[in-house]
């Protein structure tokens, strides 16, 4: 049951990581969670572990209509970025765009 923070914002929030978290996001049960709440919110955010360090972002975003990648400024390398953009690509993950973080201007 998501937590109320305000009228405009509901949380949902997970208490317990599982050993194998990418095999409850291939599971029917979260299929399921997504089109739920898919009915119920006009926005959805879900937060995932970066692209190359586990396979949740990919598994997510074949779910997704918009995946934001976050960049770190002067931290993420640009074979990085690539390697993260062909790994979201070939699992079918589509509307990719990304956020530079931590940039001075």
């Amino acid at each position: 049951m998501p937590a109320v923070v305000n009228d405009r914002l509901h949380l949902l929030v997970g208490r317990e990581y599982p050993d194998m978290p990418s095999e409850l996001l291939m599971g029917q049960r979260f299929e399921q969670l997504l089109g739920q709440v898919s009915e119920e919110y006009d926005i959805i955010l879900l937060h995932v572990p970066p692209v190359l360090s586990a396979t949740d972002a990919a598994v997510v975003g074949a779910h997704c209509a918009n995946t934001v990648m976050v960049i770190r400024a002067e931290q993420t390398t640009v074979k990085e970025i690539e390697a993260a953009g062909r790994r979201l690509q070939q699992a079918g993950v589509t509307g990719i765009c990304c956020v530079l973080n931590g940039a001075i201007v």
